[in-house]
C-alpha cells in the first residue's frame, strides 16, 4: 500500500517546542506494517516537555520497529505492539523524571498509528488525537483522557463549556506521569476511510472540527493539508505548539468542490526557515552602544581615582565556596512497616508524586524517596514493595492521579467518583475542593496541611495527600463547617 505522508510543527506563540512526531520509514526499517506515525505534546515546564515527548516518541518507534520487524520469527499483533511501545515509553519518561526534583512532573500525551492489513490502529494517552475522513465525514476516533473530556462523556458539562473550562488543560492519563499505564489500543479497518490525522491539541483548540473536515476534503495533497491546518491554528490565535501528520490513500482532493477555510497566505507557517537574529546591530545602534560604554568606563575610571585620593582599601577575589552538609536519609525496612488503626499511616518517607489509589483492593502507592514503588494497604494487613530497577511495573500500581503541572508552581489534581475536582496548591498550603462545574466548594482541611503535594481521593471520600514528604489521610468532614480531619503519621 502506498501511502502519502505530509506533517507540518509550529512553535505557535511559544518560545520552544514540546510537540514532536516521527513517521518512520517502513521500507528502510523493513516493516511489514504499510504506515507508522507518532505524535506526543510535552509538558514539564523548563525544557522538560521536549525531553518528555522526545523520549515518548523515540520508545514507541524503537518498540515498534522491533516487534513489527517482517523479519521477525514471532509475529506480534499489531495491538499488542502499540500497547508494549507505550508502555516502554511511559517507564522511560518517568524514569528521566526522576533524576532531579527539577524534572518531578515531566510527562507527555502521546498518540500513535499504525497501518497494516487494511485495517487502521490506534494507541494513545492523554488529549492528542486521531481523526479519520471516513465516507467524507470527519470522525474522531480517540477520547481525550481530560477532566473535562470525562465530564462531557457523563453529560455533566456540554463541549462548547469543556472548550472555555478553567480546567481544560488537567490531563487524567499522560505517558511518563505515573509508574504504569493503561493506553487505549483500537483497531479499525480501513474501509470508507480517505485520510486520517494524527495530531495535538494546538490543533484542536483554536479550529473547529468542521473547518478540519473541510481543510482534509479540500487539500490537493496530504503536506498541503497538514501545512493548512496548522496555518489555520495560528490564524486563529493558537498560543500553544501546533503539530499535525496527515496520511492519504490517493492523490488529488478527496472532495475538490469542498470550501477550505481561509489561511493568510503571507503567515510564515509555510516557511520552514526558523527567524534569527541579525549578525549585526545597524550602524546608529552600534554608535549608541559604543557610546555607553565609553561612558560607562571613563566614569569607572573617575570613581576609582577619587576613591583612591581618599584613602580606601581595594580588595578583589571569589569568597571561598562553601558546601552544605547533605541532608540525612532516612531509611526503612519496608518488609516490617507496621500499622496502627485502619487509614492511619506511620512514618513513611515518600516523594511529592505519584500517588494513586486503588479501589480495586483498597491501597495506596507511593514512590519513596529511595526510588521503590511502595504499596500499602489501607486496612494495615499488607505492603509491597517494586524496586524500580526490575523494569516491570507493578500490578497493583492502578488508578490515575489527573494532574498536568502548570509551567509555575507546584499544584497537583485528583477526581473523586463524583466527579469533584480536588487541587493540592504547596504554594498555599491547602487543598481545594470544585465542583466538576468549576464552582468552587472550597478548602479542605485548611490550616492543618504543611506542603500539600501529590492527591488521590478514594470513594468513601477520603483524600490521601504527600505532606513534607509523609503520607496522610483526610477524612470526610461530619460536618460542612469541620472542612474535613487529618490523620498524621506518628
Amino acid at each position: 500500500m502506498n501511502l502519502l505522508i505530509g506533517a507540518k510543527t509550529d512553535l505557535g506563540k511559544r518560545a520552544n517546542n514540546e510537540d514532536f512526531y516521527a513517521v518512520v520509514d517502513v521500507q528502510q526499517s523493513h516493516l511489514r506494517a504499510d504506515g507508522v506515525l507518532i505524535v506526543a505534546d510535552g509538558m514539564g515546564g523548563r525544557n522538560f516537555g521536549e525531553t518528555a515527548s522526545t523520549a515518548a516518541v523515540e520508545a514507541v518507534a524503537e518498540t515498534l520497529v522491533d516487534l513489527l520487524d517482517a523479519q521477525r520469527g514471532d509475529r506480534v499483533h499489531v495491538e499488542d505492539a502499540l500497547d508494549s511501545a507505550l508502555r516502554k515509553a511511559n517507564a522511560r519518561v518517568y524514569e528521566l523524571s526522576r533524576e532531579g526534583e527539577h524534572a518531578e512532573g515531566m510527562g507527555t500525551t502521546c498518540v500513535a498509528a499504525v497501518i497494516e492489513g487494511g485495517r487502521l490502529f490506534i494507541g494513545h494517552a492523554g488529549d492528542s488525537r486521531a481523526y479519520v475522513i471516513r465516507n467524507h465525514k470527519l470522525e474522531q476516533l480517540t477520547n481525550d483522557h481530560s477532566y473535562v473530556a470525562e465530564q462531557v462523556r457523563a453529560g455533566v458539562i456540554s463541549e462548547e463549556s469543556a472548550r472555555k473550562s478553567r480546567f481544560r488543560n488537567v490531563i487524567t492519563r499522560a505517558v511518563g506521569i505515573e509508574p504504569a499505564i493503561s493506553p487505549d489500543v483500537v483497531g479499525y479497518p480501513l474501509d470508507g476511510i480517505d485520510a486520517v490525522l494524527i495530531c495535538t491539541d494546538g490543533l484542536t483548540g483554536p479550529v473547529r472540527d468542521p473547518d478540519i473536515e473541510r481543510i482534509l476534503l479540500a487539500a490537493p495533497s496530504a503536506q498541503i493539508a497538514a501545512d493548512k491546518l496548522v496555518g489555520l491554528a495560528k490564524n486563529n490565535g493558537g498560543s500553544d505548539n501546533i503539530t499535525a501528520v496527515v496520511v492519504r490513500f490517493s492523490e488529488g482532493a478527496i472532495a475538490p468542490d469542498t470550501v477550505m477555510p481561509e489561511v493568510d497566505d503571507q503567515n510564515d507557517f509555510l516557511n520552514t526557515r526558523k527567524w534569527s537574529p541579525p549578525s549585526s546591530p545597524r550602524p546608529v545602534g552600534q554608535s549608541i552602544l559604543v557610546g555607553l560604554l565609553l561612558l560607562f568606563l571613563c566614569s569607572t575610571i573617575y570613581l576609582v581615582s577619587v576613591a583612591n585620593e581618599a584613602g580606601y582599601e581595594w580588595r578583589f577575589g571569589v569568597p571561598p565556596l562553601v558546601k552544605p552538609d547533605p541532608p540525612p536519609v532516612h531509611v526503612r525496612d519496608f518488609q516490617h512497616l507496621s500499622y496502627g488503626a485502619p487509614e492511619t499511616f506511620y512514618e513513611t518517607s515518600v516523594r511529592s508524586g505519584p500517588l494513586t489509589h486503588s479501589e480495586a483492593d483498597d491501597t495506596i502507592t507511593a514512590v519513596t524517596q529511595e526510588g521503590d514503588i511502595v504499596t500499602l494497604a489501607t486496612d494495615g494487613k499488607t505492603s509491597y514493595k517494586f524496586p524500580l530497577s526490575d523494569g516491570a511495573a507493578p500490578a497493583t500500581a492502578e488508578g490515575e492521579t489527573p494532574r498536568k503541572a502548570p509551567a509555575e508552581g507546584n499544584v497537583h489534581f485528583a477526581v473523586d467518583s463524583q466527579g469533584n475536582l480536588y487541587v493540592s496548591d504547596a504554594a498555599a498550603h491547602s487543598i481545594v475542593k470544585f465542583k466538576s462545574s468549576g464552582e468552587k466548594i472550597g478548602p479542605i482541611a485548611k490550616g492543618q496541611l504543611k506542603n500539600p503535594e501529590a492527591i488521590a481521593v478514594s470513594d468513601d471520600g477520603t483524600v490521601y495527600v504527600v505532606d513534607g514528604g509523609h503520607l496522610m489521610a483526610i477524612h470526610p468532614a461530619k460536618s460542612a463547617a469541620s472542612g474535613g480531619s487529618v490523620t498524621e503519621t506518628p
